[in-house]
């Protein structure tokens, strides 16, 4: 679990990377200043719930991800 965390980056690579995770959950975090905020690679049960995330590109990327659920993210 990734959650309540303030993660400030410099509008490069991703905040969150996740590869290859099962059973994982990035919850209630402020993400700033990123190319993408959440970049899940490969994985099952992945949720990405209530973050906030600004001056990012793309708010969530995901490539062959099972059982995804993206859901109540503020993304700008």
């Amino acid at each position: 679990t990734v959650s309540s965390n303030t993660l400030l980056g410099d509008n490069v690579e991703e905040g969150v990377t996740l590869k290859n995770s099962n059973n994982v959950t990035v919850s209630g975090n402020l993400i700033d200043d990123f190319s993408t905020g959440v970049d899940i690679e490969g994985g099952t049960t992945v949720t990405v719930d209530g973050n906030t995330m600004t001056s990012v590109e793309y708010g969530v990327l995901a490539d062959t991800v099972a059982k995804l659920k993206v859901s109540n993210n503020k993304i700008t």
